[in-house]
């Protein structure tokens, strides 16, 4: 390009348009301004388009408007981002909880047409009009070759990506209704903890929020102090007329006693303050699941049905549980209702999911006894409206997964990267 500027404009610019015809890169990167694209990557891309000439290279339009707000959450393996903070190689997750990597990212646009779209778990999230979703429909299509197998002969729901516009104009009634897939629980190595993840959701589903105490029902205590031993803490146990109090740690020695407990609790700031500690929102799928069972086993019940539901009186508690619920790939419902505690009419919330024994909830037999078989099959988040809002900034970002999807919003939705390409070999045709 330096070598351009000593020739006159015309000549400049006849330069340039060969090389737009000729270079797919330079394409990218200067005439249609792929500015926050990984440099490494697009060219990486322009070389296995040009290794197979019948593949598509995607090309950010300059106003396609595929974005999400920029304050919009996106769970990453550290914690939450803002959707406009991601930059080229953070850390993202797609819907198989594995993580994915961020190689391009748009400017921000400062007005740009959205919607709202609203799921059936309470989840909202705005997006723009041209942003992709993979989702699932209804449909009465024949499965090709169909009637030379066992087995069903037409495709109920088909999987498609279409634009939050296409959204839009879909109807929305409950029989009819776009779904997107719920993600698998998140893939994370194993976090060293302070506490045992089980002993710590006892600890804040029945646990004194001062001390190293749980309280448990007499049916339930020997179970309850079963499972807590199991773990490696010593318990000891005094019994009163209506209830059993189990104290954690009793000094015998090998053992974590009543002091190192609760110098474990002051050290992650919950004496008297009851929360899940960021760290172990992010260990791995079986700390998290050993952290659930444990708010299951003393906050939680399980009906006929299988319906799983914690109770809680904990704003925080209860909006973490509902994190910690999301990473393990399950789709909670919150429900705020009116009730007497401690003698006083107050709210309190119920969090509830389908409880399966792959993924069991629970540790305690009797609850455990009373969750399905087996795995949720195909687990999806309906769509139930879309609607206009008023514009607010966003940007979109590009992943480096083959379906382009990564998760995004409190409630980890499955959405799709904006397609950074446009098929950049047909620009080219048409240049030529």
């Amino acid at each position: 390009l330096r070598s351009l500027l000593p020739l006159s404009q015309d000549v400049q610019n006849a330069h340039l348009r060969n090389l737009g015809r000729t270079d797919l890169y330079f394409l990218l990167r200067y005439l249609l301004k792929a500015w926050y694209a990984d440099s490494d990557w697009v060219f990486e891309r322009c070389r296995e388009v040009q290794a197979n000439p019948n593949g598509y290279l995607d090309l950010w339009a300059r106003e396609h408007f595929k974005l999400f707000r920029l304050d919009e959450p996106v769970p990453t393996p550290d914690g939450w981002r803002a959707h406009g903070s991601l930059e080229l190689g953070d850390s993202v997750f797609g819907p198989d909880g594995r993580t994915c990597r961020v190689v391009a990212r748009t400017e921000v646009f400062e007005a740009p047409p959205m919607h709202r779209i609203k799921f059936d778990d309470g989840f909202e999230v705005m997006a723009g009009n041209d942003h992709l979703w993979e989702v699932e429909r209804r449909t009465s299509k024949r499965i090709p070759m169909a009637y030379n197998t066992d087995g069903p002969k037409r495709l109920y729901r088909e999987r498609v990506v279409i634009t939050t516009s296409d959204v839009a104009a879909h109807d929305h009634r409950a029989d009819n209704r776009l779904s997107v897939r719920v993600n698998e629980p998140l893939d994370l190595p194993a976090a060293s903890l302070p506490i045992d993840p089980y002993v710590l959701g006892v600890w804040l589903g029945d646990g004194a929020s001062s001390g190293a105490r749980i309280t448990s029902g007499h049916d339930d205590a020997d179970e309850m102090q079963a499972l807590l031993v199991a773990t490696g803490i010593a318990v000891s146990r005094t019994t009163h007329s209506n209830s059993v109090s189990l104290r954690l740690g009793n000094g015998v020695r090998g053992n974590r006693t009543s002091s190192e407990f609760m110098n474990s609790i002051r050290s992650l700031g919950l004496y008297r303050d009851k929360a899940i500690p960021a760290a172990y929102l992010r260990a791995s799928q079986n700390q998290r699941l050993a952290l659930l069972q444990g708010l299951m086993d003393t906050d939680g019940s399980c009906n006929t049905r299988g319906t799983a539901t914690f109770t809680n009186i904990n704003d925080q508690l209860v909006d973490e549980f509902c994190e910690l619920a999301h990473t393990l790939g399950l789709k909670p419902h919150r429900r705020q209702h009116t009730g007497f505690y401690n003698g006083d009419r107050r709210p309190f919330w119920q969090v509830s999911f389908q409880g399966y024994k792959a993924l069991p909830p629970f540790r305690m037999e009797r609850k455990l006894a009373r969750c399905m078989d087996g795995a949720r099959p195909n687990p999806r988040r309906y769509i139930i409206s879309c609607e206009p809002v008023e514009p607010q900034p966003g940007s979109c970002i590009q992943v480096d997964r083959a379906d382009g999807l990564y998760l995004v919003g409190r409630n980890m939705v499955t959405t799709h990267n904006s397609t950074i390409i446009t098929y950049a070999l047909s620009i080219q045709d048409i240049l030529n």
